[in-house]
């Protein structure tokens, strides 16, 4: 394969995925280790995305620049109705960063936000839950107003990164995989508190940080809101 065509892969696999999420009626993601795309906020996406550019760099541009739009289909009108899975390994990791608690603080409010809107729904997918079957890693469902469903599953092995599966089996498999993750963690309240409790790690660091990290502290107090 030519860089030609992996360069087109990665951007047809992500304009894909794009369009599918802007025709949804439903979403249903699980993220894995990490933050969802879709709930990223800006700066712990600016971060990531650069630290993805370094180790997949085509396909961390496309994401990049087609994030924004991705995201807006959570606010458009007639709204989609998006549920995610969100690993408790992203609450720690957010907890435990140390060099830029801004950073962690506007991500966790984001979370905290979008737990809030009635037409999203996130449950945390904590440590105690059993352990389950593959298929692992993370994924999306899409369900258009047809009806019709697409997986889009993130794969290191393809050349654009995502592996694209509307048959009957797999649909199937990874909607009862859905399910069962959604069963086995924490209902939508008790994931509020959870993540209510994570915000509180780097608050606590942000107001500790020393004098000298103090502008850098404002601005971010004032980004926030």
């Amino acid at each position: 394969m030519t860089i030609v065509d992996i360069v087109d892969a990665v951007r047809a696999d992500a304009l894909a995925r794009c369009l599918a999420e802007e025709a949804a009626v439903t979403i249903r993601c699980y993220g894995g280790p990490n933050v969802p795309d879709l709930l990223m906020a800006r700066p712990y996406a600016e971060r990531m995305w650069a630290e993805r550019e370094r180790h997949r760099p085509l396909a961390a541009i496309a994401g990049a620049l087609l994030l924004p739009v991705r995201q807006a289909a959570l606010r458009r009108d007639p709204p989609v109705h998006a549920s995610f899975v969100v690993s408790e390994h992203v609450l720690t990791g957010l907890e435990r960063r140390r060099k830029r608690p801004d950073i962690e603080i506007a991500q966790l409010r984001r979370l905290r936000d979008c737990a809030d809107d009635r037409h999203t729904s996130i449950r945390i997918h904590h440590f105690e839950s059993p352990l389950l079957p593959p298929p692992g890693g993370a994924f999306t469902i899409t369900t258009d107003r047809g009806g019709r469903h697409t997986v889009f599953v993130e794969a290191l092995g393809e050349p654009g990164g995502l592996l694209t599966l509307q048959d009957h089996r797999s649909v199937t498999l990874y909607a009862e995989w859905f399910a069962a993750l959604s069963e086995a963690s924490l209902d939508e309240d008790g994931s509020r508190v959870r993540i209510d409790e994570a915000l509180q790690n780097p608050l606590r660091l942000l107001d500790e940080a020393p004098d000298g990290v103090g502008d850098g502290r404002q601005a971010s107090r004032g980004r926030l809101g």
